[in-house]
Order: C-alpha cells, then structure tokens, then sequence
C-alpha cells in the first residue's frame, strides 16, 4: 500500500486474501476502498456475468450505515429478469473472502459491508509503511487546480471571515496536492478602487511614517476610519446648511480624482499605493506563517489588465447585457428575468472600472496564464465555495 502494486500484492498475500485486478480510474495501492470495490466489482462480474468495469462504475457510497459500505442498483448492469430474486440469488452466493463482513440484497440493490478487522489489517500497514505520505493518490496527476482564499483588502485588519477562507482554502489545497494535482495557491488582494484614493487623502492628514512602518495594516486601518468621519462630517454639515457639497474640494471628491489618477498611471500616486501595498503585503505574510499558509501568487485586483477589462466590458455589451444610465454601464439582471439580483455596475460614469469587472477579467486571464483544470474559488462572507 505504499504506492505499487507489488507491495500490495504483498500485504494481501500475507494477510490470506485473494488479490484482484486493478480496474481503469481506480488505485487500490493507495485506497484501502478502491481495493474493496475492485474485489466487489471483480466477484460479481463472475456470477452476473457482465464487465467488471460496468459493475466498478455502478457501485455507489451508501447514504446511511444501515445500507453498507457499498451498494448497487442492479439496473445498472443491465440485467434481465426479476431483479429482486436475482439479488436475492446473489447475495446468497457472494464470496466474502476476508474482504466482506456480509451481502444482503435489499429490493433491486446489493449492499456489502467491508469486514473491520481486513480494514484494520490493511490500513494500520498502510500508514506504518507510507508515514506522511499516508492518504497521498495519484488521482489528480497530469492536472492543474487553482485555488484562490483568504483574499483580504490591503489596509483593513484580517477578520474571522479571512481566517475561515484561510483555514478551508489551505486545507483544500493539501487535499488535492496530496491527490496529486499541480497546485497553484492564489491570494488575490483587495488592492484598488477608491478606498485608496480614500487612504491617500486620509495619510496626507493623519498618516504616520513610523507608525506605517510599524504596522502598517492596523495605522492604514486607523487612517481610513477617520477619513471616513470626515466624509460623514461633511456630508452633515452639508444637510444641515442645505448647500451641495463641492466635488473638488470635498474629501469625498479628492478621494475620486486620486484614484482616477490612479487609473490613469499617476507616478506619484502608484508610488504611494505601492507603498501600502508592499507594506501590507509583507504583514499579511507573518499572520499567515503562524497559520502554517503559504501562497504561489499574491495577486489583486490591480493586476487586471486594462485591456482584459475592456475586452469583459466589450464581451457584456456584444451579448447585449449592458446598460447604460447617466453614464454608467451596468447589468440590469431584472431585465434578464432575475428580479432578486437587481443591477449591478460595471463601470463608473467617470470611467472608472470596478471590483466586478476586475474579478471577471482575472478569471479570465487565470484561465490563460495558468490553463487550469480546474479552479475553487473560496469566498468570505456568502459562505459557499464556487467551483469552476
């Protein structure tokens, strides 16, 4: 069981038991249950007389323990007659052989529960010989697995949310590294929109160098939150003068014309951005060694290319999915038959791009960087896994 056949056929010969063929899309010399199904499948091939690849691709986990370990539909094999009696006939004939505590037919179905002490037998061996390497299959070898988790915004503090999307998505990546896909870990960080043109202007008043260098996460997290009581501050005062507020002199209007900036590859302004960005970044990497994570890629949103967002937008509005308002594009889901999801936007009236454009033009330019097999995206707040 430490990964070839021939130790294998050793275990099973010192333990008395028969050893049956490996059958296509199985690894029994690394899958204690695969060993089981390919003897199942081998010995009812035999007495139904069909192919055992047919009976290894039939044979199901059973829901509940009070059905078996295993269990078979017989329409699945194609058989003719009475399937109840033709159960029936089977299980009284079945050959347990050290693999199998019992057989019992139930209706059109056989259910087959594995005898403990062959599981213990075989299983203690198992991870006495292989050690680590213990529960490792080449399931996945020749194929490629992104997996993007964690995913926090530069200058706001980690939270329960980013430890959850930390802990699932690492464990998904061991999981499938030891099943042996090619694992690429991506971090991809909340690193543009405007909150920067925010920060900018909040560290222009507030802003500290020595506090940045000391922790630079928690003083930018600091600077945002009061910058942000400006923007309330003035948006009362405003109210209560009855005046509008004045877009260029306005926090909230300096904040916008920053990250236009921004947008438009300002040296100033990238440099500082940078600056949070790298500092932040060298943070998160000391909370995520304590948690035992590391990561391939620390990307973000600000890695999206601007043309792979205009070819997004361009790709929206040739399958006539956009509409425009003052300006703005957006995608009015009402309009597509889904009430419940609203409108969402995909580009500002200034011109500006957003989260949602940028996430849909990273998964693209994923899929052409890395020609994945498949790729889980581990999200925060929803809690639901999405798998592509």
């Amino acid at each position: 069981m430490s990964g070839s056949i021939e130790t294998l056929t050793k275990t099973l010969n010192g333990l008395n038991l028969q050893v049956p063929d490996e059958i296509d899309g199985s690894y029994p010399q690394s899958n204690t249950v695969d060993l089981c199904r390919n003897y199942i499948a081998e010995e009812l091939s035999k007495l139904a007389g069909v192919d055992k690849q047919l009976v290894f691709n039939g044979l199901d986990w059973s829901n509940t323990m009070d059905k078996g370990d295993l269990l078979i539909a017989l329409p699945r094999l194609k058989l003719k007659g009475n399937l109840d009696e033709i159960a029936k006939d089977l299980a009284s004939k079945f050959p347990k052989n050290g693999y199998l505590l019992d057989v019992v037919a139930a209706g059109k179905f056989l259910q087959f529960w594995f005898n403990p002490q062959t599981l213990l037998n075989i299983v203690t061996k198992d991870v006495l010989t292989r050690g680590d390497d213990y529960g490792s299959s080449p399931l996945g070898l020749g194929k490629k697995i992104v997996v993007e988790f964690s995913s926090p915004n530069i200058a706001k503090p980690f939270h329960a949310g980013h430890l959850r999307s930390t802990i699932i998505g690492g464990f998904l990546s061991n999981l499938y590294e030891k099943l042996g896909w090619d694992v690429v870990r991506i971090n991809y960080l909340g690193d543009w929109g405007k909150q920067f043109g925010l920060l900018a202007v909040g560290y222009e008043r507030y802003g500290s160098e020595e506090e940045l260098a000391t922790n630079p996460i928690q003083h930018l997290f600091d600077v945002y939150v009061k910058v942000n009581q400006d923007i309330k501050a003035e948006e009362e005062k405003a109210e209560a003068e009855g005046v509008a507020i004045d877009e260029a002199t306005s926090t909230d209007g300096k904040a916008r014309a920053f990250f236009k900036k921004m947008e438009q590859g300002d040296e100033q302004a990238i440099a500082l951005w940078k600056k949070f960005r790298t500092l932040s970044i060298e943070k998160y990497i000391d909370t995520y060694a304590r948690l035992n994570i590391k990561y391939d890629v620390y990307s973000g949103e600000s890695q999206v290319g601007e043309k792979i967002m205009k070819d997004v937008t361009e790709t929206l509005k040739e399958k006539d999915l956009i509409t425009e308002d003052r300006g703005a594009l957006l995608v009015d889901f009402k309009n597509l038959g889904e009430k419940k999801l609203g409108k969402v936007l995909v580009q500002k009236s200034d011109g500006t791009s957003l989260y949602i454009t940028r996430d849909l033009g990273a998964a693209i330019e994923r899929k052409e960087t890395y020609k994945f097999d498949k790729m889980i995206y581990v999200c925060q707040l929803e809690k639901v896994l999405l798998s592509f």
